[in-house]
């Protein structure tokens, strides 16, 4: 066995995948700020981790979801979705990313299975909600140096890999590359201005996050192999279709609309059974 199966083996593979969000997004956000050009104020910064972080705690002591988790363990996810939400969206407003870090964090208490696991990506969720109820001039609508450059890039996709391999979701990723790949080769015609227009921001920063660590989030994508596969390419279609009618934050509107889809999909499948199953009772 090589010395990094026998790594894998010892420890490795039962990683918190949690512990992978939070490196990847709290470590990059320590970097971008100074080093990278992301241009995030330290008052969004401190105000935006602050109420990710006192929503989570309020919310764990009112209407406990996570039974058995520790304050701790809910510190984490709360500073991995502030995080992800300063890297992701972009705005000039001191507050937005205290409203938005509110918005994720009471997304997992709100919409849930019956399972008690979340329907939305929590990230995702807060940025289609301020899409859809605030002022576009809210929000900045050109990227900042920060997504451009390389070393994002290969943090994020380091990160990323490890994390959809643990999580036993890389198939997502993989049918979402996929579609986006063939969907900006037909779109731009062997056009090369078209098809850097078309495929060149997926390979960018948020590109990447949306990729391998929002739309592989294991609570909220399928169990199956090939559901896994036609979720991502379901993404990739609707991103492809949104972006091709000029809208902006598509790739966030597609996640929230094939999870959507698919959440209708397993409600009516649900019922289909629970009918199927009455009708075979024997009458008392």
């Amino acid at each position: 066995m090589s010395g990094i199966a026998k790594l894998w083996s010892s420890g490795f593979s039962k990683l918190d995948g949690r512990w992978l969000l939070f490196g990847s997004h709290i470590s990059l956000l320590i970097l971008a700020v100074p080093f990278l050009g992301l241009s995030r104020t330290p008052l969004q910064i401190f105000s935006g981790l602050l109420a990710a972080v006192v929503t989570e705690l309020l919310w764990h002591r009112w209407a406990p979801r996570y039974a058995k988790s520790a304050w701790r363990d809910r510190v984490l996810s709360a500073l991995a979705e502030g995080a992800g939400l300063l890297i992701l969206l972009q705005s000039e407003r001191e507050f937005f990313f205290v409203l938005a870090s509110v918005i994720a964090v009471s997304s997992k208490y709100i919409f849930l299975r019956a399972d008690r696991s979340h329907i939305f990506n929590p990230t995702n969720f807060a940025a289609v909600a301020l899409l859809a109820f605030l002022p576009f001039d809210w929000f900045a609508v050109w990227p900042d140096e920060f997504n451009t450059s390389l070393y994002p890039v290969f943090h994020v996709v380091i990160f990323g890999i490890y994390a959809v391999r643990l999580g036993g979701t890389w198939r997502v990723t993989a049918g979402y590359f996929a579609c986006i790949l063939l969907s900006s080769l037909a779109v731009s015609a062997g056009q090369m201005d078209e098809l850097i227009y078309w495929l060149g921001p997926e390979l960018g920063v948020r590109g990447m996050i949306f990729a391998f660590l929002m739309i592989t989030d294991p609570k909220t994508t399928p169990r199956s192999h090939l559901a896994q596969m036609l979720f991502g390419a379901g993404i990739g279609i609707v991103h492809t279709i949104l972006k091709a009618e000029g809208i902006l934050y598509a790739k966030f509107i597609a996640l929230f609309a094939v999870t959507t889809a698919l959440l209708a999909y397993e409600v009516f499948r649900n019922l289909k059974h629970n009918r199927a199953g009455s009708r075979h009772q024997p009458a008392s």
